[in-house]
């Protein structure tokens, strides 16, 4: 494969692994069989079939159930609700924007596909970042950031005003990210 810059590299095809059949073809080879493809793959050494075999064998038995323990629900939208969540291995707190596959129509698919590249290249300090998307037969669930500052409505409701200062530090965060972002 000639990837080696994520940036500079747009995949042509994508193919969900999860629940695949994941088996060796002879010492330095694999086969990956989903319902939509089957492919395979030989490594370049016997140290990376290994490698790549033992990522893979992660990769396609993930669930999002064995993963993360969802909380408390925290937003809703026309098509998902965000709940917390914590990872049951790390403990580390998440938001999980949980997209529920029967709510979308084929338009839509489309729309959250191109949402979900976007997420999964977006790495700023003033952006949201997303750790994790799993693509579950009902749902897709899509693990970010947990954010702890509340609503900027709230903060400006409760201190009643935003000096000029305040509101300059806020608005060139937001700046900064929306920069990045196009």
């Amino acid at each position: 494969s000639n990837y080696t810059n994520r940036e500079a590299f747009e995949p042509t095809w994508r193919l969900n692994i999860l629940g695949a059949q994941l088996e060796r073809v002879g010492k330095r080879g694999f086969r990956i069989t989903t319902t939509e493809r089957k492919l395979e793959f030989v490594a370049p050494s016997d140290k990376e079939a290994e490698d790549w075999f033992v990522a893979l064998s992660q990769a396609v038995s993930r669930s999002f159930e064995r993963d993360y323990e969802l909380g408390s629900k925290i937003g809703e939208g026309a098509f998902a609700v965000v709940y917390d969540a914590y990872d049951k291995v790390t403990g580390e707190q998440a938001a999980v924007k949980v997209i529920r596959k029967a709510s979308l129509d084929p338009a839509d698919f489309a729309l959250l596909a191109r949402e979900v590249h976007i997420l999964l290249t977006v790495q700023h300090p003033n952006c949201v970042e997303t750790y994790d998307i799993y693509d579950a037969p009902d749902a897709i669930y899509i693990v970010m950031e947990k954010m702890k500052g509340g609503e900027l409505f709230d903060r400006i409701a409760v201190a009643g005003a935003f000096s000029e200062r305040d509101a300059a530090h806020v608005f060139r965060q937001l700046m900064r990210g929306v920069a990045y972002l196009h």
